[in-house]
């Protein structure tokens, strides 16, 4: 090899700097990938924040549903139990009535009887 074949630091440096104002830069590409990086996860986290509403907004509407079914068949049953304790109030109520016309019938029959006995005895 010889002498005018090696190369210089003087040739390789002008070499090298012409080539590089090509090239991209580690500063260059830290802060424009930091850029981008930021956009993104701005852009990722206005996405989330929309899903969340509209799940959020979905799973409302669904609650409201359900809780308007479980409020009306609570109407529902508060309405049935009303029923029933009037229909209790008249079984008894009829209980009493039967109790008492029994008890007229049977003294009635009663009287019947003394009254067929002492004719007899008469």
């Amino acid at each position: 090899m010889n002498k005018e074949e090696y190369i210089t630091k003087e040739y390789f440096d002008k070499t090298l700097d012409k080539k590089l104002e090509n090239f991209v830069t580690k500063d260059y590409l830290e802060k424009t990938l930091d850029k981008k990086m930021d956009e993104r996860f701005k852009l990722q986290m206005k996405e989330l924040a929309q899903y969340s509403r509209d799940l959020t907004s979905g799973f409302r509407e669904e609650v409201k549903v359900v809780s308007d079914q479980v409020r009306a068949l609570s109407d529902k049953i508060d309405r049935v139990d009303e029923k029933v304790d009037q229909l209790q109030i008249d079984v008894t109520q009829i209980k009493d009535v039967l109790t008492e016309k029994t008890d007229k019938t049977e003294t009635l029959e009663l009287k019947r009887r003394i009254i067929r006995l002492e004719r007899i005895k008469a």
